[in-house]
């Protein structure tokens, strides 16, 4: 209950930047593992084996995309028996391509998301979308989500790390040449979104419903 109460006293003056999570965050992605179970419903083992995986490697830096990849698909190569070819081609031409297309035909962007993304792009915030799952542009053109409305659209797979590694987002505010004190975090996961942003020094919202939605809009509304 404290934790609420301090996320709606909280001072937008100082904040000059929002960081968003995508999945859970921008849309509600409750039934997303079950879709992508269904989905992958033929190929079980191997996507069973790329979650244990992802765990397996969540608090490791690799230190690029080129490393964390190498050492995914080594894993999975491992445990699947298969060569890290076949791992690479499913997991990018029909895991990913499966999740945009999921994402298209029975998932939608929160409903006023795009009212609260006009709302602090009007007031000259600084903007960015950061996933921990691949081919962000793809699946933001999935949600019919405009690119242009952020300044950076990343992925923490691009830095070698999953969430809750901070440093795509100190990144960010290096990008942006902005103190980490003046950035908020908004995402659905106190699990890895929450502990991200504190060890970036960084504020964060819990956005996992379309109520906390309407909190943080009323927040920017009313500074």
């Amino acid at each position: 209950m404290c934790f609420v109460v301090y996320l709606v006293s909280m001072n937008t003056d100082k904040i000059k930047g929002v960081i968003f999570d995508l999945d859970g965050t921008l849309y509600d992605a409750r039934f997303l593992p079950l879709a992508i179970t269904v989905f992958n419903v033929r190929r079980l083992v191997i996507l069973c084996c790329m979650c244990l995986c992802l765990n397996m490697v969540r608090s490791k830096n690799f230190g690029n995309r080129e490393g964390f990849y190498q050492s995914l698909f080594s894993r999975m190569s491992t445990v699947t028996f298969l060569s890290e070819e076949k791992i690479e081609d499913w997991y990018f031409n029909i895991y990913y391509r499966n999740f945009s297309v999921l994402l298209q035909r029975f998932f939608k962007r929160r409903k006023n998301i795009l009212e609260l993304l006009h709302l602090l792009r009007n007031n000259n915030y600084k903007l960015a979308v950061l996933s921990e799952n691949d081919m962000v542009n793809e699946r933001l053109n999935a949600l019919d989500i405009d690119h242009k409305l952020f300044d950076h659209i990343a992925c923490t797979i691009d830095f070698g790390v999953l969430k809750p590694s901070s440093i795509p987002f100190n990144w960010i505010a290096d990008e942006w040449n902005t103190d980490p004190a003046n950035i908020l975090v908004v995402g659905d996961r106190k699990d890895r979104d929450l502990p991200a942003a504190r060890k970036a020094g960084m504020e964060f919202f819990k956005l996992a419903t379309n109520r906390e939605l309407e909190e943080l809009t009323a927040l920017f509304h009313n500074p």
